[in-house]
């Protein structure tokens, strides 16, 4: 009952604030340079300092995956002649990027747990009718640099289909070999990592499993994800928080995305009915037209990489087919 009256404390003036789309404090206030070094509280030092530990190793798990070699030849000759020296020969192919997949699969674990606890952090100042990004820079940032991250993991996972082929042929074959001694990726967890791999967007699925079971607990969580998408919003709408052709103005065009695409996972009603706090039509519209307008120096591909974005909301949600989508919404992103 106390996590519903505060829940229904911020959907109210809290999110009036958004239906006005006045984050003047926020405006006025922000620092870039503030923004890049930015400082956690003492009480999320510990938090911030285990996400900036595992965000370091994304940009060497993205080229991990995007230079994934799938045992695809391997396999087919195994099933084609099978014999002990084409299924060894394939079992220790496909080994190799079995243990890729488990780091990948580790990896979606402890953002699993890191997240949950960043929206938390967030969640505090709903009360308060301030802006998290501008109160907890430190954590709103880190929580950008994730769904940077996750976007971008899950976009490449799409195109590799032979991550989950090469996975489904160790696991049938793992049987034979359970008493090798140096086998990284056992039985007890082939089975988890084929379900996260089973998923369309793994990394994402992920989050909205971890923050899902969050909000039961607190339901303003949603409300810091909602807040933190329109915040991002705000920022980019401005054109004076970052210099124009920064790159702060990308990270916030991701992370606003992301936050939609794990809003909309998370909150029961989903993100793009009338009722949503969230500013979906202006943010379809910073999609569509005004990013590349006002940041024309920012994205090195746009085309793709906005289409990539708008795919997320159109392929990624939960809810964007529902009938209480507005059509001109769905119209928007078609």
């Amino acid at each position: 009952p106390g996590a519903s009256c505060l829940h229904r404390h911020a959907m109210g003036s809290f999110f009036s604030v958004f239906r006005k789309d006045e984050f003047k404090e926020l405006i006025e206030q922000f620092d870039w340079k503030e923004w890049e070094d930015a400082q956690p509280s003492e009480k999320d030092r510990e938090l911030i300092d285990r996400c900036i530990d595992c965000l370091a190793r994304t940009p060497q798990i993205l080229e991990v995956l995007e230079n994934y070699q799938p045992r695809a030849d391997y396999i087919r000759k195994a099933m084609a002649q099978p014999n002990p020296e084409t299924e060894n020969e394939a079992f220790v192919m496909v080994t190799h990027n079995a243990e890729i997949i488990y780091g990948f699969y580790q990896h979606a674990k402890i953002l699993e747990s890191i997240v949950p606890r960043l929206l938390g952090s967030l969640s505090l100042v709903c009360e308060e009718e301030k802006q998290p990004l501008l109160l907890q820079q430190a954590v709103a940032k880190r929580l950008a640099e994730v769904f940077d991250f996750v976007l971008k993991f899950d976009e490449l996972k799409m195109l590799r289909p032979g991550l989950q082929n090469d996975f489904s042929f160790y696991r049938r074959a793992l049987g034979k070999h359970s008493r090798d001694p140096n086998l990284v990726v056992r039985d007890d967890d082939a089975s988890f990592i084929s379900l996260f791999l089973a998923a369309h967007i793994p990394m994402m699925t992920a989050l909205s499993k971890s923050s899902t079971i969050a909000f039961q607990e607190d339901e303003t969580i949603t409300a810091a994800i909602g807040n933190f998408a329109n915040a991002c919003l705000s920022i980019l709408k401005s054109k004076q928080c970052f210099p124009l052709a920064h790159d702060g103005n990308r990270l916030c065009l991701r992370a606003m995305v992301g936050a939609v695409v794990l809003y909309d996972h998370v909150e029961p009603e989903g993100a793009f009915h009338k009722r949503s706090p969230i500013l979906i039509k202006s943010i379809c519209k910073m999609l569509t037209t005004d990013f590349q307008r006002s940041y024309p120096e920012v994205l090195k591909d746009p085309t793709t990489e906005l289409d990539n974005l708008k795919n997320a909301l159109r392929y990624s949600t939960m809810h964007f087919r529902d009938e209480s989508t507005p059509e001109s919404v769905a119209q928007a992103l078609e």
